[in-house]
């Protein structure tokens, strides 16, 4: 498998070439020059896999026996998946209510479904720097969930060094301190005056820089690495076939969606040949429901709302999205009446396509409330915000719409001891796990990025320091 830009120009990519250098020399983001068919007796023979061997399948698709010998492969995989995760399944899928299917995507160290791609993405990461006896420092800017995984998954690797950028205020307490008690060296935490969008334009804007990124070894593990994209299509894969007795019967999934990486992989898996539907449900910040259902794309000034991961307004995956449906020249034509006016028209064609498959859905804050309450005093099922905006779709979908479904499956992208606060408000009695009952006492460390500030030097100037202080130790 080789990789393209979504802009054009740029092709033949390995696939060592697009894990650390994640956006393309024009600007664009890296896609697979094709994506791999599935036949219905595939289909059948994946039925029978566990997770972590429908991993090792899929990420054999897209990676060549050159770059990655199948038992290095299948070692890479074995320990992102060792002793990480609390549960044998990876993911279990519950039965809620009705006809609705709640999977738990959340059963990884810090407890969000970022967890199952990054613990895979690090240790690609370090399977090349071993390779090639280098260092790489990875830019994260995160809206809550992505930071303390990116984190947590490359803490003990001395070869990569992170720097993590997170919205002040805009994080549940607990997200942040999982991410500011992390006291080790290689990790770099930065509390920001801004929102979500604010904080990508300041990492885009150096990792947009080939010289930059080549010099100081710089990579990106939130969504714009193609690497996590991969490894989320397997939990489609997964969750069908814990749905769908019968292979080849089509299921509904519900992502709730923030920067579209999860519905992204969920295309893909689409095109590869599972027979899904998916509907992607966001809180009021919904420029991709707005995309999707009207056909423009204009993001609003970000709101907070109780669900941060999906505070987001410029959806960043989306360009892979137009791209899956239509090419790489509507790409451009797209994005380039974006810049000029603000806001711009989906293309017919990825338009049309994506009918077939996409549809959205959009929650307010009284919408998410409800249904958590209802999730809880009902049928005795603990949701978080996230979540509910699934939940909520679930349980008001259009049964005449959604017939031919077998099954009707909710991603559910963060376990609920993320937002305490929120239980709190809504009086639903908890008791927080052993992994945050005790953050609060820990230590911390952490910069703050003030208002006014140059963010962009700050954080080009730790890049520096922190390759000045590799070169001394090497």
């Amino acid at each position: 498998m080789r990789y393209c830009s979504t802009r054009g120009q740029v092709n033949n990519k390995s696939f060592e070439e697009i894990l650390f250098n994640n956006f393309t020399s024009n600007g664009g983001m890296f896609m697979p020059e094709s994506v791999p068919n599935v036949d219905s007796k595939t289909l059948q023979q994946w039925s029978k896999l566990s997770y972590v061997e429908m991993c090792k399948t899929i990420s054999r698709l897209f990676i060549s026996e050159e770059e990655i010998p199948t038992a290095d492969l299948n070692g890479i995989i074995t320990a992102a998946f060792t002793n990480v995760f609390d549960h044998e399944e990876i993911i279990p899928v519950q039965k809620v209510v009705g006809d609705v299917h709640v999977a738990e995507l959340w059963h990884g160290p810090t407890l969000a479904f970022k967890d199952l791609a990054l613990t895979c993405v690090t240790q690609f990461i370090e399977y090349f720097n071993k390779k090639n006896s280098c260092h790489v420092t990875a830019l994260v800017a995160t809206s809550g969930d992505t930071g303390s995984s990116a984190i947590e998954s490359v803490r003990s690797f001395k070869n990569i060094d992170i720097i993590c950028l997170f919205p002040k205020g805009a994080c549940s307490n607990v997200q942040e301190l999982q991410m500011t008690t992390i006291l080790d060296e290689n990790v770099h935490v930065f509390s920001a005056e801004g929102n979500s969008d604010d904080l990508d334009i300041v990492l885009q804007s150096i990792l947009k820089k080939p010289d930059l990124v080549k010099k100081y070894n710089l990579c990106t593990i939130n969504s714009g690495n193609w690497a996590r994209i991969m490894i989320q299509i397997v939990h489609y894969f997964y969750v069908y076939f814990q749905v769908c007795n019968n292979p080849g019967d089509k299921v509904h999934i519900i992502v709730p969606t923030g920067a579209m990486g999860n519905v992204t992989a969920g295309c893909i898996a689409y095109l590869m040949g599972l027979p899904i539907k998916i509907t992607c449900t966001t809180n009021i910040n919904d420029t991709v429901h707005r995309a999707i259902t009207h056909g423009e794309y204009c993001p609003k000034q970000a709101s907070i709302t109780i669900a941060p991961a999906m505070d987001i307004q410029v959806p960043s995956n989306f360009e892979r999205v137009i791209f899956l449906f239509s090419g790489a020249k509507e790409v451009q034509e797209f994005l380039s009446s974006y810049e000029k006016n603000g806001k711009s028209e989906v293309p017919q064609e990825a338009r049309k396509k994506m009918s077939a498959v996409l549809s959205s859905h959009s929650v307010s804050h009284e919408e998410m409330v409800n249904i958590m309450k209802q999730s809880w005093l009902e049928w005795k099922y603990l949701i978080d915000p996230h979540t509910a905006t699934g939940m909520h779709f679930a349980c008001n979908k259009n049964s005449v719409e959604n017939a031919s479904c077998c099954g009707h499956v909710v991603l559910s992208t963060a376990h609920m001891d993320k937002f305490l606060e929120t239980l709190a408000m809504l009086n639903i009695p908890h008791q927080p796990s052993e992994k945050v009952q005790h953050l609060s006492e820990k230590p911390t460390k952490f910069k703050e990025l003030r208002k006014g500030e140059n963010w962009r030097e700050i954080i080009l100037n730790t890049i520096f320091a922190i390759d000045e202080n590799y070169k001394n130790l090497s």
